[in-house]
């Protein structure tokens, strides 16, 4: 968690990704796209497991 803050990324915004953003499949869970974060994640028996965040440019 600290590395996501010394980047700029809040948990908020994690949040919002996975809830607001775009979400396709993957082969082993979902990627969520909103704004400039990317979030790759999966749901196990209602837990949201972060897998990878991206910081995307331009």
């Amino acid at each position: 968690m600290n590395m996501m803050v010394e980047r700029g990324i809040e948990e908020e915004a994690l949040c919002r990704a996975i809830k607001q953003g775009a979400v396709s499949k993957q082969t082993d869970g979902l990627l969520a796209r909103y704004t400039y974060i990317e979030v790759a994640y999966k749901v196990r028996g209602g837990l949201y497991i972060i897998k990878t965040v991206k910081i995307v440019k331009g």
